[in-house]
């Protein structure tokens, strides 16, 4: 098992519609903020402000009810030419992020680089973006208790099932 990035499949079809739907609701998007902290280079679309977005609530709720966890999505858009200086999360040690736009690859613990579409991330170790290009993202966050060996024995066997939705 690889201990910080694993693959996962995603139809073109449902990559398309979530990237549709992120600019579909772009008004919605705000910088990033937690506590005292305000990332002027991070737009997000979270909490009751995805309420609106089908595709990533349909996702979710899907892959929640699948693991039996909270699953929170959103979509996160980094500005081009900036650096998301090296950070654990706050909140989840695991998510799934699917790459929808940019190039840059994420950098685990300054020596791990890892490009992907659509992967389960072990955001409980040091990682990094730095973005030439605009990069944007939809997120899906488990809940603090899951950790990412935990996660991928829940969704074992499951992985083509993540984003098997209609579009």
């Amino acid at each position: 098992m690889e201990k910080y990035l694993t693959h996962l499949p995603i139809a073109d079809n449902v990559f398309a519609a979530l990237k549709e739907e992120f600019y579909l609701h772009e008004n919605k998007a705000r910088k990033y903020s937690a506590g005292d902290k305000t990332l002027d280079y991070l737009d997000i679309i979270r909490l009751s402000d995805v309420e609106d977005c089908k595709y990533a609530n349909i996702i979710a709720n899907s892959l929640a009810a699948k693991i039996k966890c909270e699953v929170k999505p959103r979509y996160v858009r980094q500005v081009a030419n900036t650096s998301l200086k090296p950070h654990v999360d706050y909140g989840t040690n695991v998510c799934i992020n699917v790459l929808l736009q940019g190039t840059a690859p994420i950098v685990f613990e300054h020596t791990h680089e890892f490009n992907y579409r659509c992967a389960v991330l072990n955001v409980s170790k040091t990682h990094q973006v730095d973005s030439l290009d605009e990069r944007l993202f939809f997120r899906l966050s488990m809940n603090e208790e899951i950790h990412y060996a935990d996660f991928l024995e829940r969704i074992n066997g499951l992985e083509e099932d993540i984003f098997n939705i209609d579009t």
